[in-house]
């Protein structure tokens, strides 16, 4: 017999459990969890309510999790009332019946979205607006659950949810990293300078709450004749845990105004940013990206910096009427 009831600090020793033993076969998952990670990216965030994590129970043993919560508004000034989330469900390899645990934690967790009045419930991650487990989940922020997780995404699918989206993970090592040269990118270097503030400051209250305990770089690009003071590029990267001697981080964000594309600007920033992030640490640092399938001219961009696949993400959804 299987009881699911919500979160107390009395059980934050099952629930590194529960991620540790679901980390000894799944890869993606961030190990070894310490108490003080998870409080930094769950329990420690102003999102976070006890009744939307949930933990199932065979008996005293337990067996299985799930966590469900909200996406940011309209201008990312706190939770939305339309659109929810759930994440990390997770259930224990030794248990019983994996499958109906799974079924019973995702049926509690849209119950609980729906007490909320949420509309509309992503499963896995939406894009960059996963308010938990930014670093725990791949290395990156979590937009969605990996392909190779097919059991879940199967299971999802036959509750109803729906396809909404695929980003392809890339990864790149500093110490392997060669930037391409060419006549065009030393041409746009005697056109273009590149600045980084340290630290940046965070854009909205959802970031700020996302990225509370990272360290977050930005880089700037700007017109070395100074006819414009306005940045016409940039990029952020967010500074996560060391895992053995690598540091880990996400590049959340890296563009170039229209205007400018196509000149060498986009290699100039990301040459920049790497060689300013691996002499500032003193250490080897891992970069990685999320990218969406279908953004080709993105990813060939990358491949040419030397940024190589991991495994793709899909995100579902399924609104409260279904």
């Amino acid at each position: 017999m299987v009881f699911i009831k919500p979160f107390t600090n009395g059980d934050l020793v099952h629930v590194r459990m529960l991620w540790e033993k679901k980390a000894l076969t799944t890869p993606w998952l961030f190990r070894p969890i310490s108490y003080e990670l998870l409080d930094e990216q769950v329990f420690g965030n102003v999102l976070f309510d006890r009744q939307g994590f949930l933990l199932a129970f065979e008996g005293d043993r337990p067996v299985g999790m799930i966590h469900a919560s909200f996406l940011p508004d309209n201008d990312w000034s706190g939770p939305s009332n339309i659109h929810g989330i759930i994440v990390a469900p997770i259930v224990a390899p030794d248990a019983e019946d994996p499958e109906t645990i799974e079924k019973e934690l995702i049926i509690a967790a849209e119950n609980y979205l729906k007490e909320k009045g949420i509309k509309v419930w992503c499963a896995g991650g939406c894009e960059k607006l996963s308010p938990f487990y930014t670093g725990l989940y791949g290395n990156g922020i979590p937009y969605g659950f990996f392909e190779n997780d097919q059991k879940t995404i199967d299971l999802f699918e036959k509750m109803g949810y729906h396809f909404h989206m695929k980003f392809k993970r890339f990864s790149l090592d500093s110490q392997e990293y060669c930037p391409p040269t060419t006549i065009r990118i030393r041409e746009s270097r005697q056109r273009f300078e590149v600045f980084m503030n340290k630290p940046s400051l965070t854009r909205n209250w959802w970031e700020a709450n996302v990225y509370r305990n990272f360290q977050t770089f930005e880089w700037n690009a700007f017109l070395k004749d100074h006819s414009s003071l306005d940045p016409i590029g940039g990029a952020l990267l967010h500074q996560m845990y060391t895992a053995g001697r690598n540091v880990q981080c996400i590049l959340s964000d890296i563009g170039v105004s229209e205007a400018y594309l196509r000149l060498g600007l986009g290699s100039i920033l990301l040459t920049t940013l790497i060689h300013d992030i691996a002499n500032m640490l003193y250490s080897a640092v891992h970069i990685n990206i999320a990218v969406f399938e279908r953004d080709e001219r993105f990813i060939s961009f990358l491949k040419r910096h030397g940024f190589k696949p991991i495994n793709g993400q899909i995100s579902l959804y399924k609104t409260s009427e279904n």
